[in-house]
Formats: structure tokens, C-alpha cells, sequence
């Protein structure tokens, strides 16, 4: 792959990338190969991707780097990436990887976000959208699947499943990650009113199912649970590590 780098194009493309994105708030920032249309045996992808797909969805929203796929420890993001073609036809995507300076803390102060200034809870709450779903993603092989159907089936809204793939050989933890509408983690049946009866009922059911999944991590290994969102353009994750419920 580092062949596919020395392509004059690929080449050219890099470099102005990385010129463009130095002001960052990365300590490094490094070329990548992330997708050929390298093939099987049996002439089938080996990752099966739109490479332009692809690019545009990390063109729009950059994917987050992991160390050892935990998200409680980011090492940078893939800032930008583009599609190639080698003269012989060959296509892939290369990607700028940024990665966060070693040893450096990132905390709200230094993002220039005031963590001193108290926020008042809202009056109201809206009645959540018929489109509101959770998303549950897992890596079948980190996660069996009669857990999860478990836990799925007593959602009291659509559940759209992910399946992951961390591609580890040994996993040291099980990834659990729920996608949620921000309001419906952090509302508070005590401060909040809600606009009708039906909606406090709809936000108390999914307060309900996220204690329900949190007894039933007593079940699972050594799980981590991601309860992911987004909020004002920020993703906001709440992490909780281990098996012990209280």
C-alpha cells in the first residue's frame, strides 16, 4: 500500500492536505492508504465499500481514531480523505490521519469551553419525533447475539443494529455502543416537564430501558458501555467501564 502513497497524484494530494490542516490541533499528521478494491479468491471485495461513499462521509464527518477501539481513548481523527485510480485501474482511498501531540491532556479549558457557568435546566421538554430511534452497535463476536436480542426486544422505540468489526484477535473488552437522542439521556423525571402526557411517557420508558441494559451488563465479560450522542456539533459520549451495576 505504501506504493499507492508514491503515486505522483496521491502524492500531490497529500501534501496539500497536510499543508492545509498543520493549524490544527494535531501533533502529527500522516498519509494513509484506509481502502483498495483488493479482491478475494473468489474475486469478492475484501472490505466491501463505495470508495466514494466513503470519502464523503469522511469528508463530512471525520471518523474518530481509537486506541484499541476504546473510546475513552481517542489518538486523533481522519481528517480528509479522496479517491484514486492507478493507471493499471486499480482503486483505493487515502486519508490524512491526524494524531493528538503524545502526552498532551485535552480538557474543556484548553478548547476554550467555560466549565464554570451554571446552565438552568429547561421549563419544558419537546415531545420527541416519531423518526427517534436507538442505534445498538456491537461486534458479534465480542457480543452474542442472544444477549442483544434480549436487551433489543424490550426497547420501547425502533432499535437500528450496527455490527462492528474490530478485527482483534483476542478482544480484552466488550464494546457496547447506544446511540441516543440527547434529551432523552439527560432528562430528569424530577426537574422536567414535558409537553404531553405521551411524551413524558415516551421519555420515561427509554429512561426505563437504558436502567434495564445497565442491570444486564452484570451478564457480559468485561463490557464498556458507550452511550453516545451529539449535542450543539459536539459528539458526547457517556463511558461506563465494567460489570459491577452499582
Amino acid at each position: 500500500m505504501s506504493d499507492l502513497l508514491n503515486t505522483p497524484a496521491t502524492r500531490d494530494w497529500a501534501d496539500n492536505a497536510i499543508l492545509r490542516l498543520s493549524k490544527g490541533p494535531f501533533g502529527k499528521l500522516v498519509p494513509s492508504i484506509i481502502w483498495t478494491d483488493a479482491r478475494t479468491e473468489n474475486g469478492e471485495l475484501i472490505v466491501p465499500a463505495d470508495p466514494a461513499a466513503l470519502s464523503a462521509k469522511i469528508n463530512n464527518n471525520p471518523f474518530i481514531l481509537l486506541h484499541n477501539h476504546d473510546p475513552g481513548y481517542p489518538k486523533g481523527q481522519v481528517l480528509e480523505s479522496a479517491n484514486f485510480e492507478t493507471e493499471s485501474g486499480e482503486r483505493f482511498v487515502a486519508a490524512i490521519l491526524g494524531f493528538y501531540e503524545y502526552g498532551e491532556v485535552l480538557d474543556f479549558v484548553g478548547l476554550g469551553i467555560d466549565t464554570q457557568s451554571l446552565v438552568q435546566p429547561p421549563e419544558t421538554l419537546p415531545i420527541l419525533p416519531d423518526t427517534t430511534y436507538i442505534q445498538f452497535a456491537t461486534d458479534p463476536r465480542e457480543v452474542d447475539s442472544q444477549w442483544m436480542v434480549e436487551i433489543t426486544n424490550s426497547s420501547p422505540i425502533r432499535i437500528e443494529h450496527v455490527e462492528l468489526s474490530h478485527n482483534a484477535a483476542e478482544s480484552a473488552q466488550e464494546l457496547i455502543r447506544v446511540g441516543l437522542i440527547y434529551l432523552a439521556i439527560v432528562w430528569n423525571p424530577f426537574i422536567t416537564a414535558i409537553a404531553s402526557e405521551a411524551g413524558k411517557g415516551t421519555y420515561a420508558a427509554i429512561h426505563n430501558w437504558i436502567r434495564l441494559l445497565l442491570t444486564k451488563m452484570a451478564d457480559r465479560r468485561n463490557p464498556v458501555l458507550d452511550i453516545q450522542s451529539h449535542q450543539n456539533g459536539c459528539q458526547v459520549s457517556f463511558l461506563l467501564r465494567g460489570k459491577d451495576v452499582k
